[in-house]
């Protein structure tokens, strides 16, 4: 049947056109050595920019460097100065590697009325070495209790590729106390 179509459409045999061969490759081609050379660099821009391992972003004791983990998310940070950071795994070809910083909170007063804030900056990265990871301590500095009131806040870290595409997203949480009380 699909040959009888196949003759009617083409009227005989003959007059059907034969199908082009394939053109020669004109640039160089890359041999099997050469593709186990950069072939990890490649599957590093693939993925792209991503935290160094599973504690190195979140909350931490300490001010200008991370004294103690506390983890991605809390729902109530202790009594103490915080900070939020990441530390990065950035591939080591390409240059315009960024990650996008977005913060917000909502404040609560002892009077009922909430406040929301909201911040956000871009930050260039770049690649530091297979041994170590590239740092932005502190994103954000915490502290509580809030002199303000109490605090529920969110935050979110996204890698941006070098052509300006987002990547991956990584958030947490947190809360902090008000140290007023009402008399």
């Amino acid at each position: 049947m699909l040959w009888t179509l196949f003759l009617l459409a083409c009227g005989k045999a003959a007059d059907c056109p034969d199908c082009p061969d394939c053109p020669e490759p004109t640039g160089p081609q890359v041999e099997a050595w050469e593709a186990a050379l950069i072939q990890p660099s490649l599957d590093s821009i693939r993925e792209g920019v991503q935290p160094w391992s599973d504690e190195s972003w979140g909350i931490c004791t300490g001010i200008q460097k991370c004294e103690q983990y506390l983890g991605k998310d809390a729902e109530a940070l202790p009594e103490g100065d915080h900070v939020l950071f990441v530390e990065l795994k950035v591939p080591a070809l390409g240059d315009g590697w960024k990650m996008k910083f977005h913060w917000s909170c909502d404040t609560h007063n002892i009077h009922g009325r909430t406040t929301f804030q909201e911040h956000e900056k871009e930050y260039p990265v770049r690649y530091s070495g297979p041994n170590r990871g590239f740092r932005l301590l502190p994103l954000w500095r915490i502290k509580s209790p809030h002199a303000q009131g109490a605090r529920e806040c969110d935050y979110q870290m996204t890698a941006i590729r070098p052509d300006g595409t987002a990547g991956e997203t990584w958030g947490g949480s947190y809360k902090t106390p008000s140290p007023l009380t009402e008399e």
